[in-house]
């Protein structure tokens, strides 16, 4: 498939400017990245590390209700940034 086929088949977004299947209405991209105070926010190296120590975690303790661990990790992660403090 050459570039301007995929272009006709995908769609260039108008949010994150690349090419990928439609947002919908409403909807904000998951590719762009967010803007606070001018400084960008970049969450990728933090949730690619949680992702491996998730999936060890799992695999080490033979985790099997992953929706009951998700809430559980995103309830503590949220208690975390609530108490953080910065010096």
């Amino acid at each position: 498939m050459k570039i301007n086929e995929m272009s006709a088949a995908m769609p260039q977004c108008p949010q994150c400017k690349t090419f990928h299947p439609p947002i919908p209405p409403g909807e904000k991209c998951p590719m762009v990245k967010d803007n606070i105070n001018g400084q960008e926010i970049d969450y990728s190296g933090l949730l690619n590390n949680l992702r491996n120590v998730i999936l060890s975690q799992i695999k080490l303790k033979g985790i099997k209700n992953i929706p009951k661990l998700f809430g559980f990790v995103q309830i503590e992660m949220m208690k975390l940034i609530e108490n953080y403090k910065e010096v």
